[in-house]
């Protein structure tokens, strides 16, 4: 794990660098926040886009 370590040894604490994949963590956030269910697995951008739109339909009925 030291490989991920980009302080120095001498530094006061340590910096690591954590790889992530920043657009999927967007995208689960805006659905788990629209309340859509993605234990299904695998999803693509297709899926996240029609899903978008699906969530764009329910709230405007309950307006």
């Amino acid at each position: 794990m030291n490989e991920n370590l980009i302080s120095t040894m001498g530094s006061r604490t340590a910096v690591r660098v954590i790889h992530t994949d920043e657009e999927l963590v967007i995208a689960e956030t805006v659905c788990n926040v629209l309340g859509f269910d993605l234990s299904g697995g695998d999803h693509s951008q297709s899926d996240f886009t029609n899903n978008l739109s699906v969530g764009k339909q329910q709230r405007n009925k309950q307006y």
